[in-house]
C-alpha cells in the first residue's frame, strides 16, 4: 500500500509543479506547460458580474486549451451571467459554482449546443440556460468610427468578454440588426 502510494505520489508532482496560477483577462488559471492545458481556478478577490469561460487562453506566446474548472473557483461569487465558449463542455464539479449562481444566473452557451451543457455534469445544475452566438474568431477586419456607436448591440474584446465602449485595437460588435462585425480603434 505504501509503494503504491508513494508511485501515485510521484506520478502527481511532476503535473503540480508545472502547474502556475496567472492572471489572464481578469480569471485566474493554473497552467500546466507539458501538456498546454489550463484550469479555471478561484480568484482571491472573488469573480462577480459574468465571467467568460474561452475554449483557450495565451500566455507568454503559448496557446493552452481551457479543459476544467477547478472546485470551488466560483464558490462565493457574485455571477448574474457565465459564458462559456466551448462547444463541447467539460464536466465540472457541483461545487465549482455556488448554489445562488446554479439558480440566478444565465448561463450562455453557443448556438446548437445546449442540449450538451443540459446533459454535460455539473453544467446541467444551473436553471437558466440560454444559447447565444458568441463571436469566437475574426473573419473580416473593417475599420470604424464613433458615429456608428447607435447601431452597436454589444462590443466584445478579443477573448469574448462583453465590454461597455470599444477600445483601441480590434473589437468585435454585434449590430442592432444581428451582424457581426470587426471594428478596428486606432
Amino acid at each position: 500500500m505504501k509503494k503504491q502510494l508513494l508511485l501515485l505520489l510521484m506520478m502527481l508532482l511532476p503535473m503540480m509543479a508545472n502547474a502556475d496560477a496567472v492572471e489572464i483577462d481578469g480569471i485566474y488559471y493554473n497552467l500546466v506547460v507539458r501538456t498546454k492545458q489550463a484550469e479555471v481556478t478561484n480568484n482571491p478577490n472573488k469573480y462577480f458580474g459574468e465571467v467568460v469561460i474561452p475554449e483557450s487562453v495565451i500566455y507568454d506566446g503559448t496557446n493552452y486549451s481551457v479543459t476544467s474548472i477547478g472546485d470551488y473557483a466560483f464558490d462565493g461569487c457574485e455571477l448574474q451571467e457565465v459564458i462559456s465558449m466551448n462547444e463541447n463542455p467539460f464536466d465540472i464539479n457541483i461545487e465549482t459554482f455556488s448554489n445562488n449562481t446554479f439558480y440566478n444566473a444565465t448561463l450562455c452557451v453557443p448556438v446548437g449546443t445546449i442540449e450538451k451543457y443540459r446533459a454535460a455534469e455539473g453544467w446541467k445544475a444551473f436553471s437558466n440556460i440560454v444559447e447565444r452566438d458568441v463571436p469566437n474568431g475574426i473573419q473580416n477586419v473593417k475599420t470604424g468610427n464613433e458615429e456608428q456607436m447607435a447601431s452597436y448591440k454589444e462590443i466584445y474584446d478579443l477573448n469574448g468578454r462583453h465590454i461597455s465602449e470599444l477600445q483601441r485595437g480590434l473589437n468585435i460588435v454585434r449590430m442592432s440588426d444581428g451582424t457581426t462585425k470587426q471594428v478596428v480603434i486606432k
